[in-house]
Formats: structure tokens, sequence, C-alpha cells
């Protein structure tokens, strides 16, 4: 079985999220379906190999979940 690329695309497309978010995908008999998607700080980071984006992708997610906030 292969994931449907087009319709992750789509998906992703979608979304439109603005930061950094994971996006699991499954495949079963009936095509390519989402499982859950949610915010970087919830990420795993297993099987990601462009580390030179994780600090950009750690401030990002940092500013929008204390934008805003009165210190």
């Amino acid at each position: 079985m292969f994931p449907d690329i087009e319709l992750i695309k789509k998906m992703i497309f979608d979304f439109n999220y603005p930061n950094a978010y994971t996006l699991d995908i499954g495949i079963n008999d009936k095509g390519t379906f989402i499982i859950e998607c949610h915010d970087f700080f919830s990420c795993g980071l297993y099987g990601f190999s462009d580390y030179k984006m994780l600090p950009l992708m750690f401030i990002n997610t940092w500013n929008k979940l204390i934008g805003g906030r009165k210190h």
C-alpha cells in the first residue's frame, strides 16, 4: 500500500496552518486518511532530518503559544 500523495498535498493546502505542525496520515484498504494533526509543541521528531529548521520551529510555536500575553 502507498499513500495518495496528491491527496496529502491537498490536505496540507486545505489545512493552511501558518506554524509548524504534524499531520499523521494512515492508509488502509479504503485509502489515505488523517489520523491526527497538532501543533509543533506535541510533535515527535522521529524521522525528522532537517535539524537546521528546529530552532525556528520552536521559536514560532513558542511565540504562537504565548503571543499577546501580558507579563
